[in-house]
């Protein structure tokens, strides 16, 4: 199905802007050939993955995605044009400008999306009141990220500097959303070693993301956990008296299995007594999760989008999109994830990762 998606969308992402712009003699007569074969890339990464061979099938990939990127945003600009000319309806003597500069548009886009894609991810601040949480435990600083994508996108020099900065900041508890790896053939040996520079004092945890399951990830999820991440395989955790932190495999996965599964409901139906932090890559089963008393759910997984507009479409499938949201008594947040997949392009919405302070609601 994947492999079917891929060469319909290349082919419509292919195929709209060289007729749109097949009015500009130059494209007719000598673009149709690299048009074509540029395709053919697409469809050879298709049925190729991208999971076989170490650096050269990552910078295939790279290519390969980002080239998709810039299709897709020139396709944008052109249909803002069909759009504003009724498809060439109205205003036609204005056409052959407009497309030209909707296509160089689309490019300066990409470029945009490719610089803002290769900076490093902001860091969030934010003080939580959470239901339930002690008064000792009042001050707790949390770190939390997710979607990292180490391997194939992101190296082990990019891990590490942001390592240092989450030990610069010294937190109390290291959280993982989930798609930490990306490609387990890239995965490079500084990173365990810096895996293990990760040492808070309430420990480092994880929960499987879709991308754990993808190719032969499980050797990250190994190797990380000799490192001392410790990975919340549907179970909960009691870290201090009376708080609670809960991690599931990824729900998007497990509801696509067959049959179908939910590992929510058996997990958080264990009693607790307290305040809860539930980590779950996936921003699914949200009311089920503020039902049954969870504090704080911690998600990723959409990206925001990553590079706009196409968070409009992943909205449609994932209703709680990105950001701060109150679900009852309990507090959302759905990261943008510190990495990037496919290749480091991120348009209006950079990578981020969250140093939260929990407050208890006895705080003076």
């Amino acid at each position: 199905m994947f492999v079917l998606l891929l060469l319909i969308t290349g082919m419509l992402l292919h195929g709209y802007p060289f007729w749109r712009l097949s009015g500009f003699t130059l494209v007719r007569r000598h673009l149709a050939l690299p048009a074509l074969l540029a395709w053919s890339l697409v469809a050879l990464f298709a049925f190729h993955g991208h999971d076989s061979a170490p650096g050269r099938d990552a910078l295939f990939e790279q290519i390969t995605v980002g080239w998709l990127v810039t299709l897709f945003l020139t396709n944008v600009t052109l249909l803002a044009v069909d759009l504003a000319t009724g498809f060439g309806l109205w205003g036609r003597r204005w056409l052959k400008p407009l497309r030209a500069t909707a296509l160089l548009a689309g490019v300066v886009l990409a470029l945009l999306a490719l610089a803002q894609g290769l900076r490093a991810p902001q860091l969030v601040e934010e003080e939580l009141t959470l239901v339930g949480l002690p008064l000792a435990l009042d001050g707790t600083r949390v770190l939390f990220m997710s979607d990292l994508h180490l391997g194939s996108v992101q190296d082990a020099a990019w891990w590490r500097a942001l390592v240092t900065r989450v030990c610069d900041l010294d937190p109390d508890l290291v959280l993982l959303g989930g798609d930490l790896f990306e490609g387990s053939e890239q995965l490079q040996e500084p990173l365990w070693q810096d895996f293990a520079r990760l040492r808070p004092r309430l420990g480092t945890f994880a929960v499987t993301g879709n991308h754990e399951y993808y190719g032969d990830n499980a050797v990250g999820v190994a190797r990380s956990r000799l490192a001392g991440v410790i990975w919340l395989h549907n179970r909960s955790l009691q870290l201090a008296p009376r708080f609670w932190l809960s991690g599931v495999n990824d729900l998007s996965v497990a509801r696509r299995s067959q049959p179908p599964q939910d590992p929510l409901g058996p997990l958080l139906a264990q009693p607790r007594d307290g305040t809860t932090l539930l980590l779950s890559h996936s921003p699914l089963g949200v009311e089920e999760a503020a039902a049954s008393g969870v504090a704080l759910m911690l998600s990723g997984h959409t990206h925001c989008g990553q590079v706009w507009p196409f968070g409009d479409l992943v909205r449609l499938a994932y209703p709680w999109f990105c950001g701060h949201y109150q679900v009852g008594e309990m507090q959302l947040l759905v990261g943008r994830g510190a990495g990037s997949w496919g290749v480091p392009m991120r348009l209006w919405r950079p990578g981020e990762f969250y140093l939260l302070t929990l407050r208890s609601p006895a705080h003076p």
